[in-house]
């Protein structure tokens, strides 16, 4: 039951994961701008 568990909840904590990464890929690029300002 613990594998299907797992397979049930994959897809919603690897959506989680693109978003954060996607986040994380904005603050990266407004920090690389932020850096070329200077």
């Amino acid at each position: 039951s613990e594998v299907r568990r797992r397979r049930f909840f994959e897809p919603k904590s690897i959506e989680r994961k693109k978003k954060k990464a996607a986040k994380r890929r904005k603050s990266l690029k407004e920090t690389m701008r932020n850096e070329e300002r200077e």
